[in-house]
């Protein structure tokens, strides 16, 4: 009769470098003879890490558009983003809908203002089940009052008052040349 054993290895891939390994299980009896098993190859890839961090502060004016970037390098399989902010104090709260590298807030609003950062997670290992989890810096965004000029209303206001000052420095200047 042969004894029939299982036995599972787990390997810490977290502790080895990028490339290929192989593994097998050698089994001596007292005989002795010696069993092996096949060998079975393990790829490790790059892990996860963050290649570009959100920047330190935004600073927007209400009403525009504000963009949040992270960029990612490694990985296994999928990843997912989630990003969170703590407005006036508060506890720290997922942001609905922001499950990308991006996070718009379009128009921003001053109650946007506050802190915000993204945890990004892979898919992890088939084999072990474990996945690598990178965590951005925290960032400021301030949100102020006031009429963007990148607005219809704010270009307008732009050019009203460039005009003005511009008939007052004609006015002042034929006035000079008159004297």
């Amino acid at each position: 009769m042969v004894a029939v054993n299982t036995l599972a290895i787990l390997v810490n891939t977290a502790s080895l470098t990028v490339g290929t390994y192989k593994y097998y299980l050698e089994v001596i009896d007292d005989i002795p003879m010696v069993y092996q098993s096949r060998k079975a190859d393990i790829n490790v890839g790059l892990h996860l890490t963050l290649a570009q961090d959100l920047l330190p502060e935004y600073h927007a004016t209400a009403g525009e558009r504000v963009e949040m970037y992270i960029q990612t390098n490694g990985g296994l399989g999928d990843k997912t983003y989630t990003w969170y902010r703590n407005v006036g104090g508060k506890a720290w709260e997922i942001i609905p809908g922001a499950v990308g590298p991006m996070l718009v807030i379009d128009p921003a609003e001053e109650s946007d203002s506050g802190q915000y950062y993204v945890v990004v997670q892979d898919s992890g290992s088939t084999v072990t089940g474990l996945n690598d989890t990178v965590v951005s810096s925290t960032a400021t965004l301030v949100v102020e009052k006031g009429i963007p000029v990148t607005t219809n209303t704010g270009l307008v206001i732009v050019v009203m008052l460039t005009s003005i000052i511009g008939a007052v420095l004609l006015i002042r200047r034929r006035a000079l040349l008159n004297k």
